[in-house]
């Protein structure tokens, strides 16, 4: 899990966080219920999910649609 917090006006903070899992198998369940707690408990915005092996591609096009 990657997060990154943007400065806007004084104190406010806009928070996003995206996904990158890689892994043999095929099975998320657990990581994807640990990750939306994380989200819900600080408040942070999804940009995204990438799970599998080979998702090079996958993963750009989402860093590339990220402003």
């Amino acid at each position: 899990m990657f997060g990154w917090i943007t400065i806007k006006e004084g104190f406010r903070y806009k928070k996003y966080c995206v996904l990158l899992m890689t892994a043999r198998g095929n099975i998320y369940s657990m990581a994807l219920v640990q990750y939306n707690i994380y989200i819900k408990y600080l408040g942070w915005k999804d940009l995204g999910m990438v799970l599998g092996r080979n998702k090079e591609n996958e993963a750009k096009k989402l860093g590339e649609n990220i402003k």
